[in-house]
């Protein structure tokens, strides 16, 4: 379960970022995965292709609604 909310504004112009991004870590895998379901079933995109690229970590990025890049990951096992 997530503890936390982050709220993110937009500034005008406004660009989104390509590289910088928040990083949200989640305790457990299966946290990982629901919440990419719930990400997806809400409509947004996510991407898995660089799942395993992070030693020690799980990890999928999903762009927010304004075209953000934010991270989620857990601990590998």
């Amino acid at each position: 379960m997530i503890t936390a909310e982050l709220h993110l504004g937009v500034e005008e112009p406004f660009r989104p970022a390509e590289k910088a991004h928040p990083g949200l870590v989640l305790d457990t895998l299966d946290e990982l995965e629901a919440t990419a379901a719930r990400i997806e079933h809400a409509g947004y995109e996510l991407s898995w292709a660089e799942r395993d690229t992070f030693e020690g970590y799980v990890r999928f990025h999903a762009r927010d609604g304004f075209g953000n890049r934010v991270e989620v990951m857990t601990p590998a096992a």
